[in-house]
């Protein structure tokens, strides 16, 4: 059995560790200093100026202006959210919206990313459309881009895009364009430009900025040189091949003395070249046919064989 006294203050210690007057120090310290942490980590998360955006990188803008997306992200990074929380936080920023919202004002912008650097960079990564020409028909002009995907010319601004930089293909059929299912064929598009280059880089031709087709759907393509004659080519036929016909031809057959006085030069035919001078009946030339001393024989050959038929008849 214990004794009476000892029994008394064991229960008498249980009372009072059980007095809820009691103050426990240690955890009114921990709640102290939690709040404290907590406090500063929210502050420096929100209200510091340690990770207010500073540095805005822009790439990938080449048509529209890189100052008119950077004035859009500095207005949206401007003021206070609930009138105290400051936008320009690089962990509230709102980038997806913000994206949306530039992608909407520019419609030359294919795609853009926004990309947080800490402690205070944004990091925006414009793709544009890369327009290669304008088809026009019946009318109606759209801006086709290296996919070949139509957008009508009213659909941007003239600082996002300038209209004279870009060539312009006439369809002279009649038919309308559906924009939501007509599209211009790549290889079609590719043809055209290897026409243009080779025409200027091999012979020094420079090409009107209006170019014909009968039909979009069609291979051929018509351009009229800064001379005024045409030359008509065909997709089916190879570029560099037609060029190679076109040059045996101006220098073999026209001379550059004459250049000026001709209507066309018709490069269509297979192995053939059609051409024709202002007011005269057209000439056609074969692929074999490159030497002028060959065909002058052949044409005082001919000469003399009529001489000799008309001396028959007498």
């Amino acid at each position: 059995m214990l004794e009476p006294g000892k029994s008394k203050s064991r229960a008498g210690s249980r009372m009072s560790d059980r007095n809820p007057r009691r103050i426990h120090w240690k955890r009114i310290f921990f709640y102290f200093f939690l709040l404290c942490f907590m406090g500063a980590a929210v502050f420096v998360l929100f209200f510091s100026p340690f990770l207010n955006v500073t540095e805005i990188r822009i790439s990938g803008t080449h048509n529209i202006s890189e100052s008119d997306v950077r004035e859009m992200i500095a207005g949206g990074l401007s003021g206070k959210y609930l009138g105290f929380i400051p936008k320009d936080n690089i962990i509230i920023f709102r980038s997806a919206r913000m994206a949306d919202e530039i992608k909407a004002r520019f419609n030359m912008i294919r795609n853009i990313k926004i990309v947080r650097k800490f402690p205070n960079t944004l990091e925006i990564s414009v793709a544009e459309h890369e327009m290669k020409l304008i088809l026009c028909a019946s009318g109606d002009c759209y801006y086709v881009d290296d996919n070949g995907s139509l957008f009508p010319k009213g659909m941007f601004s003239r600082e996002e895009i300038k209209e004279d930089d870009y060539a312009v293909l006439n369809d002279t059929s009649g038919v309308g364009i559906d924009q939501k299912n007509d599209i211009l064929g790549t290889d079609y598009m590719d043809f055209i430009f290897a026409i243009k280059d080779g025409l200027k880089d091999r012979l020094d031709i420079d090409l009107e900025r209006e170019m014909e087709t009968p039909s979009r759907v069609s291979s051929d393509l018509r351009v009229t040189t800064k001379e005024g004659w045409k030359i008509f080519f065909n997709e089916e036929a190879d570029a560099e091949k037609e060029i190679e016909m076109l040059r045996i031809v101006l220098d073999e057959k026209i001379g550059k003395d004459k250049r000026g006085d001709l209507e066309y030069v018709d490069l269509r035919a297979d192995n053939k070249v059609f051409y024709k001078f202002k007011g005269q009946d057209g000439q056609d030339m074969n692929q074999d046919d490159q030497n002028p001393s060959a065909s002058s024989s052949s044409s005082s050959s001919s000469e003399s064989d009529s001489k000799d038929k008309k001396k028959k008849k007498k």
